[in-house]
C-alpha cells in the first residue's frame, strides 16, 4: 500500500483527553509497518509536532515529539492497536490541554 493510500485510508481521531494522556483511534486496523506513516499523520498534519527521537521495539514504538514548548511521548502498541500521547513532566501537563485543543480543531476541520 502506498503512502498516499494510507493517508487517505487512516482516520486518526482524538478519543479522550485524560489529565496526561491523549488517546487516538485509527481505522482501519493498522500493521506495525504503518506506524511511521501514522506517526507522520499525527505529528505533522494534526498537531504540528516534530520528532526528536524514535524508539522501536518488537510490538511497541515510541516517538519523542515536541511542539516547541513541551516534549511528549507518542506511543504505538501494535498488538492492542493503541496509540496515545503522554506528557513527560508537570511542565508538559500544562501544555497537553492546548495540544488536545489543536488536535480537535484540525480533526473538525478535516471533516
Amino acid at each position: 500500500m502506498g503512502l498516499d493510500q494510507l493517508i487517505v485510508n487512516f482516520t486518526v481521531k482524538v478519543k479522550e483527553n485524560f489529565q496526561q494522556v491523549i488517546v487516538f483511534s485509527c481505522e482501519p486496523q493498522w500493521q506495525q509497518e504503518d506506524i511511521t506513516v501514522i506517526a507522520k499523520i499525527i505529528t505533522e498534519q494534526h498537531a504540528g509536532l516534530s520528532v526528536k527521537e524514535a524508539n522501536r521495539g518488537l510490538d511497541r514504538e515510541s516517538y519523542l515529539v515536541t511542539d516547541g514548548n513541551a516534549d511528549y511521548w507518542l506511543h504505538f502498541e501494535y498488538y492492542s492497536q493503541s496509540i496515545w500521547i503522554e506528557s513527560l513532566s508537570e511542565h508538559t501537563v500544562l501544555h497537553i490541554e492546548s495540544l488536545f485543543k489543536t488536535l480537535i480543531k484540525t480533526q473538525n476541520a478535516d471533516g
